[in-house]
């Protein structure tokens, strides 16, 4: 639940009742930082008169402000002259430089900050900054919960699945994504109760007292040894306590009593807050899969993008074996640098035989994405004829996912994917049958955004710029 304040703006006597409204809120909740975000308000408005306005008595502005659980978003929709952004929002900014106008500033000021253009031709805008104590809104009727937060810890129990929580977890998920959510399975009681008697899903909950507020779990592979940690959820109104990490450290132990020889997880880039939970558990990032979060992906309905988003992989290796592997020359000083990151010695394989490979797909249609498995030499006519397939169904995206730990000619194979425009993603750890994969990526779709998304760490903003790099030279190469 959230509640909004919205005002529309049609001249410049009207930006008053925006300072007003400000103090109104800023009264009422613990902002962090509350004096950059309402510098970064004036700095977006100033930029949008300037740019789009040259008639002041023209203004069509639409500012709503959004209050959730643990955030506050400020989103204003500009109907004014139409120009161009982009330039402002292409790299990747670092947060330690200084900036002392524009949407760099901007960027400065507050945790996250994107614009997007809708199909009617408005522009959106969206500020937003955490709070440092949880705000339950008035639309919720829900008294708010004591404040005391190391009593909250006191009563805080971290345990295993109990058939009894399949439904809590399942309404927490709600409480989080409303009807947004991905992994739409796990809305279903009946399906968390399956999945884990059955050890597809390991599940992790916390409670106060008999109440859920965190769930998280284990995904057991199909293909692997391996478990993607994944529904990770903690109540709104008990954000900020710590709550995921303690979670996270129960998952590893639990990871390491299941004997997986890995865990990965998908850290969404519509922002940034499992990137650093799963960089604060020392896992390695490997891979930027691009599209892969829907467009229709919401949090607690204020973090979303208009276009389909990205996730950063990234890996806790428990089985660090030295590895014999088959690098593609075009891309073996990138691989090698994430081989070093993961602390992962490798050797070369020299011999390569001429065989006949396997390829196998998987088709997500609930996400409208695809994914092949290359293993050894595929012929052309074969691949070509499977990518003309998927083509006429239609994917947004389509992930090329090929072994680096068979003997053969990887150069001849990652070529014939350039040139039917697949470019660079990452490195797969143990993946399919307990060996490592190199995948690339192709878009089928021009709503896959690449401009706005969040990087927390330096190496995937570096990580980003390679793959934005490696897909320029593979459009400028067909």
């Amino acid at each position: 639940m959230i509640d909004k304040i919205s005002i529309t703006i049609n001249n410049r006597a009207h930006l008053k009742l925006l300072e007003l409204n400000f103090e109104y809120i800023k009264k009422r909740l613990n902002i962090d930082d509350a004096d950059n975000l309402n510098i970064a308000l004036n700095e977006l408005l100033e930029n949008i008169l300037f740019h789009s306005y040259k008639n002041m008595q023209e203004i069509n502005l639409c500012v709503d402000f959004i209050l959730s659980p643990e955030h506050i978003s400020i989103e204003l929709q500009d109907k004014g002259m139409p120009f161009d952004f982009n330039p402002y929002l292409h790299e990747s900014v670092k947060h330690n430089s200084d900036h002392s106008k524009g949407f760099y500033h901007i960027y400065d000021l507050v945790e996250y900050f994107t614009f997007s253009s809708l199909e009617d031709g408005t522009k959106r805008f969206i500020l937003t900054q955490s709070l440092l104590t949880p705000y339950t809104p008035i639309s919720q009727e829900k008294t708010v919960i004591p404040l005391d937060h190391n009593s909250i810890l006191e009563n805080l129990d971290i345990s295993t699945f109990k058939d009894q929580d399949a439904e809590g977890i399942a309404q927490l998920i709600y409480k989080n994504y409303d009807y947004t959510y991905y992994k739409s399975r796990y809305y279903n009681p009946q399906k968390i109760l399956e999945d884990n008697k059955l050890g597809k899903i390991f599940s992790i909950v916390c409670k106060d007292h008999l109440k859920i507020v965190g769930h998280f779990a284990l995904i057991r592979s199909k293909y692997s040894n391996i478990a993607e940690i994944a529904i990770a959820i903690v109540d709104p109104l008990y954000k900020r306590l710590g709550i995921m990490n303690l979670m996270f450290n129960t998952l590893i132990e639990k990871a390491k009593e299941h004997s997986f020889s890995a865990i990965y997880g998908e850290g969404m880039m519509i922002h940034p807050f499992s990137q650093k939970a799963n960089l604060r558990h020392n896992m390695i990032e490997s891979a930027i899969a691009l599209g892969e979060v829907t467009s229709s992906m919401e949090i607690e309905h204020s973090i979303k993008d208009n276009e389909r988003s990205g996730v950063v992989i990234a890996f806790l290796l428990f089985d660090s074996h030295k590895r014999k592997l088959n690098l593609p020359k075009i891309y073996a000083k990138e691989i090698n640098r994430v081989y070093l990151r993961a602390d992962v010695k490798i050797d070369t394989l020299t011999n390569k035989e001429n065989y006949d490979g396997n390829i196998g797909v998987e088709r997500n249609t609930l996400l409208n994405i695809v994914r092949i498995t290359i293993d050894g030499t595929i012929k052309k006519d074969v691949f070509i004829n499977l990518l003309n397939e998927l083509l006429r169904e239609q994917y947004d995206m389509i992930f090329a996912d090929i072994s680096l730990e068979s003997s053969y000619d990887i150069d001849a194979t990652v070529a014939m994917l350039n040139n039917n425009n697949f470019f660079y993603s990452g490195v797969l750890f143990q993946f399919y049958n307990s060996r490592d994969y190199l995948r690339l990526q192709r878009k089928n779709s021009n709503s896959v955004d690449e401009e706005h998304l969040i990087c927390y760490s330096e190496d995937t903003q570096m990580l980003l710029k390679y793959i934005q790099s490696d897909e320029q030279r593979v459009k400028g190469a067909i």
